[in-house]
């Protein structure tokens, strides 16, 4: 956090453990949408997933990642999509949400470190080609549904063949 812990900030610090965290991200109140781009990959070889339950991104476990509701092993930021991409039912995959927080973007090889460069790490997929928010409004991103081995579907976000993660965020409209 670039600080010592001292009496004026200690604050900050309490309020990042994981329960009260989730406490004060469940209040009901007038939050600004936070729209969540989550990968599953890792920047030091996976050694840190033994310690985080679930899908991670080498630092930050995928309940928290995708703002889920519950703390879990989750294993996607959907019950109907894989981070790969895979159209499928995923049992381990988020159901309710922190109020606000709507994962849109997964990326199978993206990390935590890796997930705001300008470094490719292949397709990118899309929790839902379209999400709601809670003011009404609508984010889109455009996605495509390809064929894979033995009747397997995937849904891929346009153009992240050759996009980074961090250049679809950018490119999504404002």
């Amino acid at each position: 956090m670039g600080q010592l812990p001292n009496k004026d900030n200690i604050g900050v610090l309490n309020d990042l453990k994981v329960a009260n965290a989730r406490q004060l991200s469940n209040w009901p109140d007038n939050r600004v949408p936070r729209i969540r781009f989550v990968g599953n990959g890792s920047d030091f070889l996976g050694a840190t997933s033994p310690f985080i339950p679930g899908s991670d991104d080498g630092v930050v476990a995928a309940h928290s990642a995708c703002g889920a509701a519950d703390v879990d092993a989750f294993d996607s930021c959907s019950t109907a999509i894989e981070f790969d991409g895979k159209l499928d039912y995923v049992h381990k995959g988020v159901r309710r949400f922190i109020p606000m927080h709507y994962p849109l973007l997964m990326g199978n090889k993206y990390s935590h470190l890796t997930i705001f460069k300008s470094a490719h790490r292949g397709k990118v997929t899309a929790t839902d080609p379209e999400l709601k928010l809670g003011d009404q409004s609508r984010i889109s991103v455009e996605t495509f549904d390809k064929d894979g081995w033995f009747g397997k579907k995937y849904r891929y976000v346009r153009d992240s063949d050759r996009d980074t993660l961090s250049e679809i965020v950018y490119a999504l409209p404002q």
